[in-house]
């Protein structure tokens, strides 16, 4: 709890001395590269250790289960924090996140209520809408309730993971690569959006100038 957040802010300021940026390519690759890989596999190295001397329990199933739930934690959290911290903040950003963060929860409820019915995929369709129309802290918003809807309902029975004959740790493992996948995703959509609405700005400057 101590070395994988300090690790992973030490490497994210190494590379990334700056504030950082969720719409640049380069401060998210060090995002994902330190915060999301590096400091949860010193957290799943410590704990996957200490698991397999005290409990007996398999250390490479440890490992990946307590490396994919950091690193989707992170992910979802920490992007948050940043995100937020960046570009948003103004009333009717704050609003439409709290908006955004009721749907995605909904959806993903209704998705992973039935155990046999394969309808875990709604919530793709709305963080990809969210990625289209709204700021990054308002999709990542989004994607952190969809993450907490999902850990929750299949904690409790529900959904599909739920409902898979197989170790705890293989099921958490899956469950938070399925929900990084998802998360990701809607982000490179948001980043390629805002990318090209910074190319359009550019060119309208240009022009402008040009018709000076």
């Amino acid at each position: 709890n101590t070395a994988e957040p300090l690790v992973g802010a030490l490497l994210l300021r190494r590379y990334v001395p700056a504030e950082v940026n969720l719409l640049r390519r380069r401060d998210v690759l060090a995002f994902l590269g330190c915060g999301v890989g590096a400091g949860p596999v010193v957290g799943g190295l410590i704990a996957a250790t200490t698991l397999a001397l005290s409990a007996g329990l398999s250390w490479p199933q440890s490992f990946g289960s307590f490396w994919a739930g950091d690193a989707t934690g992170v992910l979802t959290v920490g992007g948050c924090v940043l995100a937020w911290r960046h570009g948003g903040g103004s009333r009717p950003v704050v609003i439409r996140a709290a908006l955004a963060a009721v749907l995605a929860a909904a959806v993903t409820v209704i998705g992973f209520w039935p155990p046999q019915v394969p309808l875990f995929y709604l919530p793709i369709p709305v963080l990809f809408w969210l990625a289209f129309s709204q700021p990054l802290a308002v999709v990542l918003t989004g994607g952190a309730a969809t993450t907490v809807a999902a850990n929750l309902m299949t904690g409790t029975g529900h959904g599909p993971w739920a409902a898979l004959d197989t170790s705890a740790q293989l099921i958490t493992l899956t469950l938070q690569v399925f929900l990084a996948t998802t998360i990701l995703g809607a982000w490179a959509l948001a980043v390629g959006v805002a990318e090209r609405d910074r190319a359009r700005r550019d060119i309208s400057v240009e022009r402008a100038a040009r018709l000076r």
